[in-house]
């Protein structure tokens, strides 16, 4: 058995050196054209984190992003060599590296422990169906392949925080509760660079939010307004970056009804990228910024339902999006095809995605409740501990009243939905079953393979 030494404050220099070599190497090699600018904005992202993360603060859903697409000579060493960096309140902390089990062992083994220990799928918006490597779980992160570089912003749960009634069948199987919401019926790729004119975004912006218009007959279908299509659009495509996305308001932001403004323009005019640049009234440079950001390494795809939604590519027709309970993002599931031995649909995990009308906890509330509401994050001095929901300082906002609840069992009280029992931390939140299909929400098991 190799030697073996727990990551400690001591060795982060080690880490971060033989790390950067690594960073360095890939910024410099050559490169296709527009391609360099993304590579280091890639490396600086991941220094980022090495010059921040601290040893005893890191959760296990954290690793993958950190890790990036470092190089380890041996894969289970991309578990053992951070463990030191886990906050003590995470399972298998003290995990004892031990190398007579296989990579798939220890992938699988930690993934399980986690979820039921636990009680939460947050583990599964780490996961990504497309890169998987190993022959593991979906609902196992492949630590050996990086996930694309995002820059993800939620601002409340699309499960309403209700903790997941999760359980292990097998080495291979887990089976979760979940609400079906629609299938994907299209994928839409997008070349929005990071770099570029304002005429060439303002070009590329036209062209897929265009594509992704519904027709007038789609809009009467859905009994939607342009106004409110572009309202769920803009839900996704701003990715929350607004003023009011939190308390108190980020002057600095654009405000959502500006953002609205361009999308709406876009769409539903005939307007070039110069007359757009060119209205005064309307902020598209700043919009265009946000979006360049906002949509870094998605692709978007449309519902069978209406929505639209990011996800990472791989994506594809068919693929169901749901909201599992425990699950802060929507996810996307693929059907398994049956085998002969196969007594129940199985389901893959392909990733997490960000959809509109479907991140603040639509699902479960119903959308003409959530109408009166808004999720927003919590930025001031005095917000403590108190605040905190699952690690993170959020609050729903009810607009006529101006009131602010940081209590998600308090919400789902008042909306009629009875809680079970609430604890803050660790974060549990339970509902009966019966609960939710007594409210009419289609609440089904699934079970991941």
């Amino acid at each position: 058995m190799p030697s073996y030494t727990v990551a400690t404050e001591g060795s982060i220099s080690k880490i971060f050196a033989r790390l950067w070599r690594a960073f360095y190497t890939k910024a410099t090699r050559p490169a296709p054209s527009g391609g360099l600018s993304h590579l280091l904005n890639q490396a600086r992202l991941q220094v980022y984190y090495l010059c921040t993360v601290v040893p005893g603060t890191c959760k296990w859903t954290q690793f993958r992003m950190y890790l990036g697409d470092a190089q380890c000579q041996d894969p289970r060493d991309r578990i053992y060599t951070l463990l030191g960096f886990l906050r003590p309140s995470e399972p298998l902390h003290n995990l004892r590296p031990d190398y007579s089990v296989t990579t798939e062992q220890l992938y699988t083994h930690v993934a399980s422990r986690i979820i039921t220990q636990q009680q939460s799928l947050e583990l599964l918006e780490s996961c990504y169906l497309t890169t998987r490597t190993l022959n593991i779980p979906s609902w196992a992160p492949d630590w050996t392949s990086p996930l694309p570089q995002t820059t993800r912003n939620t601002q409340w749960s699309a499960c309403g925080w209700i903790t997941s009634e999760c359980s292990i069948m097998d080495e291979r199987r887990l089976r979760v509760s979940g609400i079906p919401v629609s299938y994907i019926e299209e994928v839409m790729e997008h070349n929005l660079q990071l770099e570029g004119s304002a005429q060439e975004g303002c070009e590329t912006l036209i062209n897929i939010l265009r594509r992704l218009k519904p027709s007038k007959e789609e809009l009467g279908v859905r009994k939607w307004t342009r106004r409110g299509w572009v309202q769920m659009l803009c839900s996704v495509v701003a990715s929350f970056r607004f003023q009011e996305a939190s308390i108190p308001h980020n002057e600095i932001l654009l405000k959502s009804e500006q953002f609205v403004d361009v999308v709406e323009a876009i769409c539903f005019t005939e307007a070039d990228a110069a007359e757009l640049l060119e209205r005064d009234d309307l902020k598209v440079e700043r919009t265009l910024h946000v979006f360049r950001h906002a949509w870094l390494n998605f692709a978007f795809f449309k519902c069978s339902d209406g929505r639209i939604g990011l996800a990472y590519p791989g994506v594809r027709r068919g693929d169901l999006v749901s909201v599992l309970l425990g699950c802060q993002c929507p996810m996307i599931l693929r059907p398994r095809p049956l085998e002969e031995a196969d007594v129940t649909e199985l389901w893959e995990v392909v990733c997490f995605a960000m959809i509109g009308y479907l991140m603040e906890g639509q699902a479960i509330y119903g959308c003409e409740k959530m109408s009166r509401r808004r999720a927003v994050r919590l930025l001031g001095k005095e917000y403590d501990f108190q605040h905190v929901i699952d690690g993170q300082f959020l609050g729903m906002y009810k607009k006529r009243s101006r009131t602010l609840s940081t209590d998600p069992a308090e919400i789902l009280t008042r909306l009629g939905i009875k809680v079970e029992r609430y604890q803050r931390s660790p974060h549990r939140l339970h509902v009966l079953p019966e609960t939710l299909h007594a409210i009419g929400l289609h609440l089904q098991e699934f079970v991941l393979v």
